[in-house]
């Protein structure tokens, strides 16, 4: 089990990291630890007046910290932020990419959103759907982890320190709305298209003896971030969802994905693997070929968890 290595704090020192969408939530946290272990960290985010209030601070603080706008739907702007992140360091490269950039999804199927639409006619025509979701949960990832392997083959300046792991290390972030079923139609396309990113690399950056690159997604559960309590103007859905998440303690901590990023970042022999956060911790998934593509071990922890029979998963 993944979950059970040791993180080595000490293998941050001196890594150059980008981390989009760093300026709040699951990506601000991360910032913070792996700042404060002596990483540099580039916050590449849309937010721009949080984005630079937050490293500004953690500069203060002596850690290395910069901020770059960073829109993930753009090439231009992503490049931009890429090219920043490597520019920081003082070893002029790129070493970890940790891709937190999203937003989330209304409450509804595409088959409610249907049944609440105007009947069918064929003098009009329906109105398209947004894709919104889909531009910066998947596309927007999938451009983000293009330029990350591309600028992890930058060489290193000389005379510079290196960090003491040698790997380029790439982590995704899915969601368990990924692996379940989930009454947010687009939000789950998204997630489950991270997966499948995940799994297109994985065979490579495991399997072939050259590959210096580690790859993991985490997929969290409930989370209390700014993207999960923020206000919605659905029809008040997500509210009582929230509140019966809260009243049956179902929330993940959000320290539990700044865990996992913490181990795949420091320890090179943790590649390949999905996680998930539950109330109860951070576990490996086992989303192996010959283990049943995850589907014994997260109804285990489904179950273990207290998610069953509450309508919540």
């Amino acid at each position: 089990m993944a979950e059970k290595l040791p993180i080595n704090y000490a293998n941050l020192k001196n890594k150059s990291v980008i981390i989009t969408g760093g300026a709040s939530g699951l990506g601000l946290a991360t910032t913070t630890r792996f700042a404060e272990h002596g990483a540099y960290v580039t916050i590449a985010d849309i937010q721009d007046e949080a984005g630079k209030k937050h490293a500004d601070e953690l500069t203060s603080k002596g850690y290395n910290v910069t901020f770059v706008h960073c829109d993930t739907t753009s090439w231009t702007s992503s490049v931009a932020a890429f090219k920043h992140a490597a520019n920081f360091s003082p070893r002029k490269t790129l070493d970890a990419a940790a891709l937190f950039a999203g937003i989330g999804g209304d409450s509804t199927s595409l088959v409610s959103s249907i049944a609440n639409s105007e009947p069918p006619s064929l003098e009009h025509d329906p109105a398209e759907p947004s894709s919104r979701i889909l531009d910066i949960n998947l596309d927007g990832v999938v451009k983000s982890t293009y330029l990350a392997l591309h600028y992890f083959r930058l060489p290193a300046a000389e005379g510079t320190d290196a960090p003491k792991s040698t790997k380029k290390n790439l982590i995704l972030c899915a969601s368990l709305a990924g692996y379940v079923d989930y009454p947010s139609t687009m939000y789950c396309v998204s997630k489950f298209g991270v997966r499948g990113l995940f799994r297109s690399l994985r065979g490579v950056a495991v399997k072939d003896p050259s590959s210096n690159l580690t790859v993991n997604v985490v997929c969290p559960g409930y989370t209390q971030t700014p993207m999960v309590l923020g206000s919605s103007k659905d029809d008040g859905t997500r509210s009582k969802a929230i509140q019966a998440i809260t009243e049956k303690g179902l929330w993940s901590k959000l320290e539990h994905v700044v865990d996992f990023a913490s181990l795949c970042a420091t320890n090179d022999e943790v590649n390949g693997r999905s996680f998930g956060t539950f109330p109860n911790g951070w576990f490996d998934l086992m989303e192996d070929q010959n283990e049943g593509y995850g589907g014994p071990k997260l109804l285990q922890l489904i179950n273990d968890n207290g998610f069953a029979n509450t309508g919540l998963l």
